[in-house]
């Protein structure tokens, strides 16, 4: 994910938020916002939680 000072932005945080509260997420920001990275990464932290 795009961090700053070490954390998602706020606008990363509330899509995956919503997402793993099981509500469709659109999200529409600017390029450059994190958006393909907040949403490539996710599936990939998924799979690691059910492995440990």
């Amino acid at each position: 994910m795009d961090l700053v000072d070490g954390h998602p932005t706020d606008e990363q945080t509330e899509a995956v938020k919503t997402f793993l509260g099981g509500k469709d997420v659109f999200v529409c920001l600017p390029t450059g916002s994190g958006k393909s990275v907040c949403f490539t990464c996710l599936p990939q932290v998924i799979v690691l939680c059910w492995l440990l």
